[in-house]
């Protein structure tokens, strides 16, 4: 703005939630904008404006204190899965499993589950008197890196504005594989290395990569690989959870449907996940570090495909420890990974 005597000059930190919503407040006397293009010139912004808080949520969560946990899920299929498995009415799934509900699950069955209570972009329900969240990105935001890190940051933010007693964020649903093995559709990926494969250099005759590393839980990741997973009722209908120590998950930008490329970031590596969500949250707890450090994330994916043609193909998947009986589409895949 040009210089004059009535130039008003807004202080961040009067700013109420409402004008840091996902609309512009109500104010009639806006004469300039910033506009900043990735997460480290938004947050130094913010910095420097003595505001931080992120700015791309329709709807907050409901007025609770006791927050525990928060499941996060990327696509309206798996939010639909989740919805169906914590026992949301409104949804109704396919026959193949349409039975497995945590009525059915052989661990959550033994314990009080408060069903889920749909309000607006969130999910609140309750595991044994833990209550928890569930949000699917693309609610709120745009899929992917972008989605997953606005809704991790505003989460965080809130987080500590409400003082939950916050103990860790899952990303749950489906994801590809790039593997030594062939036969890991339906199978659970465990790992506490995350990569974000989208980084490096262009060089005259290729591309050097540097992928950034990340470091998620161990203590979730050990607890489901010793406890949750493999060791649930054995007289249980649904007792089997087939699982696999990948070495890595690998996030980036891409869907990936080219085998080749996927081989290739995978290296000299057994066994990765590829999805595109897990360095959006890495990256929120990194930059948005108001957060007590002792608070975690674990990516935790099942395999729908393997990064390739196959994607969207028909194809088997293991069903608690059973292929299907026939080639099952990819929504269905991505709904057993899940």
């Amino acid at each position: 703005p040009s210089p004059s005597s009535n130039r008003k000059i807004v202080n961040p930190t009067s700013l109420s939630e409402k004008a840091m919503s996902c609309q512009p407040s109500e104010h009639d006397d806006i004469k300039s904008i910033l506009m900043t293009a990735n997460p480290t010139e938004q947050a130094t912004v913010r910095h420097f404006l003595k505001k931080c808080l992120c700015c791309v949520m329709q709807h907050q969560p409901p007025e609770h204190n006791d927050i525990k946990f928060i499941l996060m899920t990327a696509n309206p299929t798996e939010q639909a899965t989740v919805r169906h498995f914590l026992g949301s009415s409104s949804i109704k799934q396919s026959d193949t499993i349409f039975p497995y509900t945590y009525k059915t699950d052989p661990i959550l069955c033994k314990v009080k589950v408060e069903p889920i209570r749909d309000e607006g972009d969130y999910d609140i329900f309750s595991i044994n008197g833990h209550r928890g969240i569930h949000v699917r990105c693309g609610e709120i935001g745009s899929g992917g890196k972008i989605g997953s890190h606005v809704t991790t940051a505003k989460i965080l933010e809130i987080a500590r504005q409400r003082k939950w007693p916050l103990q860790v964020v899952f990303c749950v649903g489906c994801c590809g594989c790039s593997s030594d093995k062939t036969n890991l559709r339906g199978y659970v990926l465990l790992t506490r290395h995350l990569e974000d494969y989208n980084r490096g250099k262009m060089l005259p005759d290729k591309l050097h990569r540097v992928p950034q590393p990340y470091e998620m839980s161990g203590t979730w990741k050990g607890y489901m690989e010793e406890e949750a997973i493999t060791c649930p009722d054995e007289t249980a209908v649904y007792n089997e959870i087939k699982y696999e120590n990948a070495d890595a998950i690998l996030s980036g930008d891409f869907l990936m449907r080219n085998k080749t490329q996927a081989e290739e970031i995978r290296g000299k590596r057994k066994c990765v996940g590829i999805e595109m969500e897990g360095k959006g949250i890495a990256e929120a707890f990194s930059i948005f570090s108001t957060f007590r450090r002792n608070d975690s994330f674990l990516v935790v994916k099942g395999v729908s495909d393997y990064a390739g043609s196959d994607k969207s193909e028909p194809a088997t998947a293991n069903w608690f420890g059973k292929d299907t009986e026939s080639p099952v589409s990819d929504d269905e895949r991505q709904r057993i990974a899940t």
